[in-house]
């Protein structure tokens, strides 16, 4: 069996998804195969642009009809996928070279899942506070958040804890690392996030739209009316994304 299993959400990537895998497979390149196996998984959710083509360093490409949440595309690229651990990376998201080399130490020491932290740029110097102060609260929080950008867990605790929810279209990583946290504190089992190693994603999301919508609509205690709401985030996705 494979050891790790790094799933790649895409739709309309063609702009970025070259680059993320090359990162992925120089990372991957410098953990000798000995130690630990990967496999890297695109799954292709019906893109209209050559994302398929510029995938080519992906060992398989998974085809997934158009529509559904970005929890369905992660779980839909788990089932298909055969490592041990499962590794999610948002497909305009580049990791250091010591990214995949972190993840085998970690779960070496018994590690079961968690997440690596994301740095972003956007453009407007405001956002750049928010999203700083959003990593900030996020590992102080009496109940810890994660983003979806990179997330792992280990295959039997994936399916233990049912994966994403496929309901939710905003949200869904705070809500599944929050059922992960839950379920490795009842058993006793370790999570980890790194505090020296990030992964850089683009700030395109954040900077298309102005700095008082961002603020207003992603905090917490606006978007929780609107987690389960398709159209309301279809700009978000990306127009096309959603039925």
């Amino acid at each position: 069996m494979i050891d790790f299993s790094i799933v790649v959400p895409a739709y309309n990537e063609e702009a970025y998804i070259a680059k993320t895998l090359v990162a992925l497979r120089q990372s991957i390149q410098l953990v000798p195969k000995n130690e630990a196996s990967a496999e890297i998984v695109v799954v292709d959710h019906s893109s209209t642009d050559n994302t398929a083509r510029e995938a080519n360093l992906a060992d398989t490409i998974l085809n997934l009809p158009r529509g559904g949440s970005i929890g369905s595309v992660r779980n839909f690229g788990a089932k298909g996928s055969k490592g041990k651990m499962i590794v999610f990376v948002d497909a305009d998201t580049i990791v250091p070279e010591n990214f995949f080399a972190t993840l085998v130490a970690f779960a070496e020491a018994g590690v079961v899942g968690g997440a690596v932290r994301g740095f972003y740029e956007p453009k407007s110097w405001l956002i750049q506070q928010y999203a700083r102060f959003w990593d900030w609260y996020a590992a102080r929080s009496s109940r810890p958040m994660t983003q979806g950008v990179c997330q792992y867990i280990r295959r039997e605790e994936f399916e233990a804890i049912g994966g994403y929810d496929e309901g939710l279209w905003f949200a869904e990583d705070t809500d599944f690392y929050w059922r992960l946290h839950d379920h490795a504190q009842e058993h006793g089992k370790l999570l980890g996030i790194p505090t020296d190693v990030f992964v850089f994603p683009s700030s395109r999301r954040m900077d298309k739209w102005p700095a008082w919508k961002m603020i207003f609509w992603t905090n917490p205690y606006m978007s929780k009316f609107r987690l389960k709401s398709a159209r309301h985030w279809q700009n978000w996705y990306g127009r096309g994304t959603v039925r």
